[in-house]
């Protein structure tokens, strides 16, 4: 159902049967500038980056807050996450979020912090 505001244009050429070309040509030119419009919103929209939900948290940045056995509890987006690493961590470590099972993260550790790397922590330390 959307998807018929892309078809706006095309619906718009009845105003040829209804008016004078003189009428009917400016208010289908407005039609199909408005279309363009929208048509430039929409894209804009649809590139810009996520914003919640699990597709957000991957790449995101973290530390490590508690290590107990295999268990880690890592701050991401100042939230409290269970996580889990290959990579043998400690308190205080950075690290990323690699992927995510169920409500577990997966991260590893982040060597150094560069410009690039999105800092998503955010948040007071505990």
């Amino acid at each position: 159902m959307c998807h018929l505001i892309l078809l706006t244009p095309v619906f718009s050429l009845v105003v040829f049967w209804i008016w004078p070309l003189t009428v009917a040509g400016p208010v289908y030119a407005f039609v199909v500038a408005l279309s363009l419009w929208m048509y430039a919103l929409i894209m804009r929209a649809m590139r810009r980056p996520v914003l919640g939900g699990a597709e957000e948290m991957l790449h995101s940045v973290g530390e490590v807050i508690e290590v107990q056995d295999n268990a880690l509890r890592v701050r991401v987006h100042s939230e409290m996450w269970n996580a889990e690493s290959k990579d043998s961590l400690h308190r205080g470590d950075h690290v990323k979020v690699v992927g995510m099972t169920g409500l577990i993260l997966r991260v590893e550790r982040l060597e150094e912090i560069d410009s690039d790397t999105p800092m998503h922590m955010g948040g007071s330390s505990v």
